[in-house]
C-alpha cells in the first residue's frame, strides 16, 4: 500500500464528517486534488471508503493491519503495547530490589545484571515502538 493512500485512509478514520478532495489535499499537504481522487478511488474500489452526493468521502469501515491494533480511531503498533508491560517489569524488579536492600540485603552480582539490561533495553524498545516506518502497515489483514 501506497504510504499516501494509507495517510489518506487515516485522515479519513480520524475526522468525524466526510470530507472533500480539496479539504483532504490542504490537511495533508498533497499537490493537488486529482492526486487525492486517485488514492481516494483506490480506496473506494477496496471497499474501505465511500463517496456520498455532495462529492465527500468519509470511511466506511476500520480495517486490520498486521502489527497494528485500533485504539479508538488512533492506529497503534503492536509493539507500543509491549513498553507499559515492560516498565511494570521494571518497577517490580525495583520493587524486590529496594525491598531487598531495606532488609539488609546486598547489591550482588545478579541484581545488577538486571539493572543493566533493563537500563539497556528501556530505550531500545521505546525507539523500536515510537520508530515512524512501523506505523505504515504493509498490508491489511485477510478477513
Amino acid at each position: 500500500m501506497n504510504s499516501t493512500t494509507f495517510g489518506i485512509y487515516l485522515y479519513l478514520v480520524k475526522v468525524k464528517e466526510p470530507a472533500a478532495p480539496r479539504e483532504i489535499m490542504r490537511a495533508m499537504n498533497i499537490s493537488s486534488p486529482g492526486v487525492v481522487n486517485r488514492h481516494l478511488q483506490k480506496l473506494m474500489d477496496w471497499g474501505w471508503v465511500s463517496k456520498d452526493v455532495y462529492g465527500r468521502f468519509n470511511m466506511r469501515k476500520k480495517v486490520s493491519f498486521k502489527g497494528h491494533l485500533w485504539l479508538g480511531r488512533t492506529l497503534l503498533p503492536t509493539s507500543l503495547l509491549f513498553f507499559p508491560a515492560f516498565i511494570a517489569f521494571t518497577a517490580i524488579v525495583i520493587a524486590a530490589l529496594v525491598s531487598h536492600m531495606l532488609n539488609g540485603g546486598t547489591l550482588s552480582a545478579p541484581y545488577i545484571a538486571l539493572i543493566v539490561v533493563i537500563v539497556v533495553l528501556a530505550p531500545i524498545l521505546l525507539a523500536e515502538a515510537l520508530r515512524p516506518r512501523r506505523r505504515q502497515p504493509k498490508e491489511p489483514l485477510k478477513l
